[in-house]
């Protein structure tokens, strides 16, 4: 990354506009456009300006260290950064976990209900952008939901957890039944493999259950 780049991300990041941060550090916009070209080197003043407007020179021209200058304005627009990156990275957060629950359990009532949380705090914590709670993650867990994905996109959705195999399994056996004709043999005979299937699976979960008390 060059230096003309790295004047132009942190203005990206920290100002509304070329325009906003030509204001801030009194200098013309057309000649701060052609810093950020590169088609002009910034004067000794101008990059005192810079540093005045809180961006670290030495990242700047060599790319070391924080953006963000040791200053006041420097130190303000730090916190405001990383205060939005981390609303940003929440919002991500609150949007897997809603598509796993509405497809998993259809709706975060019908799975605040099932694992016995309380809806209300459940429900606040995802609006407020709320870090998940401790009990709200260990449901997560036991429900099949790889928390390494929910928190970074990157890793495969379903957990290899025993109880979110099984609970998965009993949540979506209707959606691998097949239609079979009204009567017919076949239609006695796939019943009596699901029933027993799904007994089985609900005795295991059952038993791993006990065991885990």
């Amino acid at each position: 990354m060059t230096f003309n780049i790295r004047l132009k991300e942190f203005i990206h990041n920290n100002y509304d506009s070329i325009k906003s941060f030509s204001d801030q550090i009194k200098i013309d916009q057309t000649q701060l456009s052609k810093y950020i070209k590169g088609i002009h080197t910034p004067s000794y003043d101008i990059l005192v300006k810079l540093f005045d407007a809180g961006l670290n020179i030495n990242w700047l021209i060599s790319g070391t260290g924080s953006m963000f200058a040791d200053n006041d304005v420097g130190n303000k627009l730090r916190m405001e950064y990383e205060a939005s990156n981390l609303q940003y990275r929440n919002r991500l957060i609150e949007g897997r976990l809603l598509k796993w629950i509405n497809d998993k359990y259809k709706s975060l009532e019908k799975f605040t209900k099932k694992f016995n949380l309380d809806f209300d705090r459940i429900n606040s914590e995802m609006n407020n952008n709320s870090s998940p709670s401790p009990q709200f993650i260990v449901s997560l867990h036991k429900a099949g939901c790889d928390f390494d994905w929910v928190l970074s996109g990157q890793v495969h959705h379903s957990s290899v957890d025993p109880d979110g195999n099984i609970y998965s399994a009993i949540n979506n056996d209707n959606a691998n039944k097949q239609v079979e004709p009204e009567n017919s043999h076949s239609k006695i005979i796939n019943q009596e493999i699901y029933s027993y299937i799904r007994k089985a699976i609900k005795d295991e979960f059952n038993t791993i259950k006990r065991e885990s008390e």
